[in-house]
């Protein structure tokens, strides 16, 4: 019968061990999940499976899970080469200068479903539990770095695994600016804002930026099902054939709301005339 007070340490040990070795990680993590499952017992303490601190330690082995999934599917990769700029890298180039295959993606969307199957079961747990510091959160950046490795070589895949998605997992190529936009115009923070669609967005433009009534800073932008060709005539042409399009005002409070596109275009193109 393990301590008590040890489980926090078998714990950070089982953390460690899936960023290290994740395929003995993946092993102990199974071994766990069985002995919770078959046995109620987590760490070598009885347990009822449906007490919260069962259900918390279901969590945090699926995280763990997560983690160990990421790490064969991306993380050691980037950790290995050091001169490659995720933030800015194209699917293409992850591809051939990474060498990411489609095993490696593959991962990439276990350790999504993880987590999604993580925030179905308690949407608050990862904020909650697994993170440095109020203003440091861990969890976030690592789950960060699964989703831009999946989304910049599948396209769309992380709105259609966790339900949402944000601009800042897009590549450089897929989020256009109006004429009147310079990249400097587009604050990180607004990159950096969570948002659901009944579409899944490929492609994004933004239109503009300013300041509502209260003061928040925001920025108009229009979601695209399909790919933005700007080569042809006109914008308009050009949204036609980008499919469903939806417009989102993102806020300097990490709020968003859905405007009406069309009439954001609108605006947008009188006010710059």
């Amino acid at each position: 019968m393990e301590d008590k007070n040890n489980i926090p340490n078998i714990m950070a040990n089982l953390a460690k061990l899936c960023e290290t070795n994740p395929d003995k990680g993946l092993e102990e993590i199974k071994i766990f999940m069985e002995k919770v499952n078959d046995q109620n017992f987590i760490f070598g303490l009885q347990v009822n499976p449906s007490s919260k601190l069962a259900k918390d330690m279901i969590n945090f082995f699926k995280f763990c899970r997560a983690m160990a999934y990421g790490r064969k599917g991306f993380s050691a990769i980037i950790e290995d080469n050091p001169q490659i700029d995720i933030t800015s890298a194209t699917g293409k180039e992850l591809r051939e200068e990474l060498r990411i295959t489609e095993q490696d993606l593959d991962y990439l969307e276990l350790a999504l479903r993880e987590i999604k199957e993580i925030e179905d079961n308690d949407p608050k747990f990862i904020n909650k539990y697994i993170r440095v510091s109020e203003e440091d959160n861990l969890a976030e950046s690592k789950i960060d770095v699964i989703a831009i490795g999946l989304e910049r070589c599948r396209p769309g895949r992380t709105q259609e695994i966790l339900g949402r998605t944000k601009l800042m997992y897009f590549s450089g190529d897929r989020i256009k600016l109006w004429p009147s936009l310079e990249p400097s115009d587009v604050s990180e923070i607004f990159m950096n804002i969570f948002f659901k669609l009944d579409f899944n967005v490929i492609d994004a433009m933004f239109l503009s930026k300013g300041k509502d009534k209260n003061g928040r800073k925001n920025m108009k932008c229009i979601l695209f099902e399909k790919s933005l060709d700007l080569t042809g005539e006109n914008l308009l042409e050009c949204f036609k054939k980008a499919g469903n399009k939806a417009s989102i005002h993102f806020y300097d409070d990490k709020t968003t709301d859905i405007g009406d596109w069309e009439n954001d275009v609108i605006q947008t193109y009188v006010s710059n005339k």
